[in-house]
């Protein structure tokens, strides 16, 4: 069995952990809007299994991905502090023993809004403790009243994390103003590939306080 977490670390700076051994602990599919798609042929699953495990006895498996962005999220806003700016997340990731392998990444959705129109932006957060925020996508606002809102994708994806035969941990430091967004979600995906809507498990994730 891995160790659960590569550090050791203070139980003060815990913002949250789950390790799925019994339930899915808040997180939910992450998959288009119901009348963009047929949900006759599309619909992504998650669940626990025991056919894998990092630590304990389950993990969460996410099934029947059609995108590479389909995956899991868990909204992760209750469990920041105004007084905290800086947050660090690491999770185990694996893909099922003899296929290909992909690239998966753990990946930031912050919200805000103005009206009833929400604004998310997209960032990486693979390791991007040494380097800039890797923006996948935000939304340019309106510089008049008659031009629309547009949304302008960037895709400056880190080379990320190949997973096969063994479980990858996918750790990441960013620094977030709490009261800057409406709501802050974290999810798994992975690189657009041939291989990208291979089925993933995903254990032992935890929320730190950064130092």
């Amino acid at each position: 069995m891995e160790k659960k977490y590569p550090i050791d670390f203070e139980q003060s700076r815990v913002l949250y952990q789950s390790d799925f051994d019994s339930n899915l602990n808040g997180w939910l599919v992450r998959e288009p809007e119901v009348d963009h798609y047929d949900y006759g042929k599309y619909h992504v699953k998650i669940e626990l299994t025991d056919e894998e495990c990092h630590s304990g006895t389950k993990c969460l498996k996410v099934t029947d991905r059609m995108k590479s962005w389909n995956g899991t999220i868990f909204d992760i806003t209750k469990y920041m502090r105004d007084s905290i700016t800086k947050y660090e997340a690491m999770v185990w990731v694996k893909v099922r023993d003899g296929e290909d392998p992909c690239r998966v990444h753990l990946s930031l959705q912050k919200n805000s809004s103005i009206g009833d129109i929400v604004f998310p932006e997209y960032t990486l957060w693979d390791d991007i403790s040494q380097a800039p925020p890797y923006i996948l996508s935000k939304f340019r606002l309106p510089v008049s009243s008659t031009e629309p809102v547009k949304e302008v994708w960037e895709n400056r994806y880190t080379p990320g994390y190949v997973t096969d035969n063994g479980w990858v941990l996918l750790r990441g430091v960013i620094n977030i103003i709490k009261n800057h967004y409406d709501s802050v979600h974290v999810y798994i995906e992975t690189s657009e590939s041939k291989s990208s809507t291979q089925d993933i498990y995903v254990d032992d994730f935890i929320l730190l306080a950064g130092v």
